[in-house]
């Protein structure tokens, strides 16, 4: 301890009466921030690695195994940013207690209201399902109302109105 914060460090394996040289693996400062490979922590939680070195973190609830059905997020030694769920689930976004989005596990993407499709006054849009050519698809109480899908070179807009067939329609 020192100046208030705490630091664990590490040593690399050597032989018997060499010189110890220590390396800071993680430091608690004196504002309960923590550093992993950060000594001077501004965050609650700060993962840091060298040059050219992937940094991520990994988290496996319900007896799940990492590496294989967790959750990973971080950053690339490229730069690129990580939020990955490893398991055959689906990613799941939401405010206020509630969920807002959700990435299937095939690669589609629901925006809305998505837990309770098939009743009540549930309204969802779907943007390309990973798998019927279904770009867009529009939903009401659990009812599909219209979609936007794909057939080779072909895009149809399919909606249950023929509101845009008319061409005398008056507001």
């Amino acid at each position: 301890q020192a100046g208030g914060s705490h630091s664990f460090k590490t040593a690399i394996s050597g032989t018997a009466d060499a010189a110890i040289s220590w390396n800071t693996a993680m430091t608690i400062n004196n504002s309960g921030n923590v550093g992993i490979g950060d000594t001077n922590p501004n965050n609650a939680l700060t993962i840091k690695r060298g040059a050219s070195t992937n940094a991520y973190m990994e988290v496996a609830g319900n007896n799940n195994t990492p590496g294989t059905t967790s959750m990973l997020f971080g950053q690339s030694s490229t730069g690129d940013g990580y939020c990955f769920n490893r398991a055959s689930n689906p990613l799941i976004f939401g405010t206020t207690n509630t969920e807002r989005m959700r990435i299937t596990a095939a690669g589609g993407i629901e925006v809305g209201t998505v837990t309770t499709i098939t009743s009540g006054d549930a309204a969802r849009w779907n943007m390309w399902d990973g798998s019927s050519g279904i770009f867009h698809r529009f939903l009401w109480a659990g009812a599909t109302t219209g979609s936007i899908t794909r057939s080779g070179y072909g895009v149809a807009y399919n909606t249950s109105s023929d509101y845009r067939l008319k061409t005398d329609a008056q507001p």
